[in-house]
């Protein structure tokens, strides 16, 4: 990929994020993947290995998703983009 294709793809990514971030199915995702965050957490009711680790898998990714609008925004500061969010 050339330096122009990256920028390309980059520019475009941030748009569909920063459309995507600006929806109420955004803010609604975010309220349930913060609910099922803190259920998962709890290690109360793991009682196999297997358990562990598949609780171990849905926070991580729950924490990619919660994580993706403060961390775009930090890379869109940091790389100096002039893309306007909403």
């Amino acid at each position: 990929m050339t330096d122009d294709e990256r920028k390309k793809y980059e520019s475009e990514r941030d748009s569909a994020y920063a459309e995507m971030f600006s929806t109420s199915g955004w803010k609604y995702l975010m309220e349930y993947l913060t609910l099922e965050g803190s259920i998962a957490d709890s290690i109360e009711h793991i009682d196999s290995m297997e358990k562990l680790h598949l609780n171990r898998g849905k926070l991580k990714i729950i924490a990619i998703l919660l994580n993706l609008e403060s961390t775009t925004a930090h890379n869109r500061e940091n790389e100096g983009s002039k893309l306007e969010w909403s």
